[in-house]
């Protein structure tokens, strides 16, 4: 599975786009948000 990785607070177009381009691969959504999720959380705790 692919490894999502992003800078800090990214523009919502680049989410969208980013969000389109895993359903074009047909990757499960779910580990989409998840792994989104963790990236936000992980940047809120080191700030």
């Amino acid at each position: 599975m692919q490894n999502i990785t992003r800078k800090r607070f990214i523009p919502m177009t680049q989410f969208t786009t980013e969000l389109l381009n895993f359903l074009a691969q047909k990757q499960d959504i779910d580990e989409f948000f998840r792994t989104s999720l963790e990236t936000a959380m992980n940047d809120l705790l080191q700030a």
